[in-house]
């Protein structure tokens, strides 16, 4: 479990980058709209992160770290075809602040990423419920 006063550090780091797609002047993929916005903070662990481009781009990779810099596991798996948005199903998280980074390959020009921050505050897992 975190500290307030950690989380609340943590909370400031990530509220201060933004959720970009870093792309050349020359590229036109951008990010449409995604379903966690940066900085954003959760009673209990979110389900899915999921995210829609301008185009049709292809999922090169996609990364959920903690706080602590540990990986969460993703499975990627089912992601080898181009899609104009992607839905990544997540781990049941801890308490911790996290980061969401992926990497994208349009059908031509350079790879581009993104991510985005967030804070999980409770520990229950609401999918127990079901």
């Amino acid at each position: 479990m975190i500290g307030m006063a950690r989380a609340g550090l943590f909370a400031v780091a990530l509220a201060s980058a933004a959720c970009l797609v870093t792309s050349p002047a020359h590229a036109s993929v951008g990010v449409e709209k995604v379903s966690i916005v940066e900085g954003e903070t959760f009673e209990f662990s979110p389900f899915s992160f999921e995210v829609h481009f301008t185009q049709s781009v292809q999922l090169v990779h996609a990364r959920l770290i903690d706080q602590e810099g540990r990986d969460a596991p993703l499975d990627l798996s089912f992601y080898r075809k181009r899609a104009q948005s992607f839905v990544i199903e997540l781990p049941v998280l801890l308490p911790h602040g996290y980061r969401l980074s992926w990497r994208v390959r349009p059908a031509s020009g350079a790879d581009q990423q993104g991510s985005v921050g967030f804070i999980v505050k409770g520990c229950l897992d609401p999918r127990a419920a079901r």
